[in-house]
């Protein structure tokens, strides 16, 4: 399992989880490293401006639908299940729980698209799917891995 990991679970780990599975990688889950307690499990269509504009944004770019989406925590049962985790944070942002799995560790240094307009999304989302693209070249039975 592919475990992506951004600050709140709105944008970024979401969006890494949907292209994911676009790419054909079926067993891949997101979360987010600081969901506070009263906006985990929100739909991303009920969660605020920035996750309104997040999904709107997604959705422009791709035509894939985020808003029933929900946010979920990390926990630390998460971080020990997966085969690989991608971190769309910098390591000091992850609970010591998720760093405890540093071999299994990915950084990806994405900027959050918070205040980006739908362009900006745009160029977060392109990036995204290239290194998408990458890591599917590094699991077992895609080219890459053991």
């Amino acid at each position: 399992m592919i475990l992506f990991i951004c600050r709140g679970n709105v944008a970024r780990s979401q969006f890494a989880e949907a292209l994911a599975r676009q790419a054909g990688l079926a067993d891949v889950s997101s979360a987010g490293a600081d969901v506070k307690p009263e906006k985990e499990g929100r739909r991303l269509a009920e969660d605020g401006p920035f996750a309104v504009n997040a999904v709107s944004c997604f959705k422009a770019v791709t035509g894939m639908d985020l808003s029933d989406n929900r946010r979920k925590a990390v926990t630390a049962g998460m971080a020990a299940g997966a085969d690989r985790i991608v971190s769309l944070v910098d390591a000091e942002t992850l609970p010591d729980f998720v760093r405890a799995h540093e071999s299994k560790i990915e950084y990806w240094p994405i900027a959050d698209p918070r205040e980006y307009d739908v362009a900006g999304y745009k160029i977060v989302i392109e990036e995204m799917k290239s290194r998408v693209a990458a890591l599917k070249k590094t699991l077992p039975g895609n080219g890459g891995g053991e």
